[in-house]
């Protein structure tokens, strides 16, 4: 019943959740999901605010150090390592890391949780 306050589409289900501000949290579909855009839903208004599209495939989140100081969400798509930086004013991705995996090799900790320079 609660995913229905995210989208009408039966199809789509919440993988990861974070909070970006007091009142608005940013939603990743599930892992085994055919969708691959966030969305940023504002629990005050109960309605999506914002859709986060360029992934290719389902992303992972982590905690978000950058979304209320710099309006920044990072996300990384587990299969491929691909990471996208998203500006929430134009919903819009402003920065791709086309591969992290090759800064992770030596590691043991998958580069989709360990992150990227303290964030996910």
């Amino acid at each position: 019943a609660r995913e229905t306050l995210v989208s009408d589409d039966v199809y789509w289900s919440v993988g990861d959740c974070q909070r970006l501000t007091d009142s608005a949290v940013c939603l990743a579909p599930a892992a085994d999901s055919r969708y691959s855009s966030l969305r940023v839903f504002d629990a005050r208004h109960e309605r999506t605010v914002r859709l986060l599209a360029g992934h290719r495939e389902a992303p992972a989140l982590g905690r978000q150090h950058c979304a209320t100081s710099h309006d920044l969400v990072f996300s990384i798509e587990p299969r491929t390592s691909a990471a996208l930086v998203f500006d929430l004013r134009s919903a819009a991705p402003v920065f791709v890391l086309p591969c992290c995996a090759r800064l992770f090799a030596a590691s043991t900790t998958p580069c989709h949780e360990a992150g990227v320079l303290g964030v996910p």
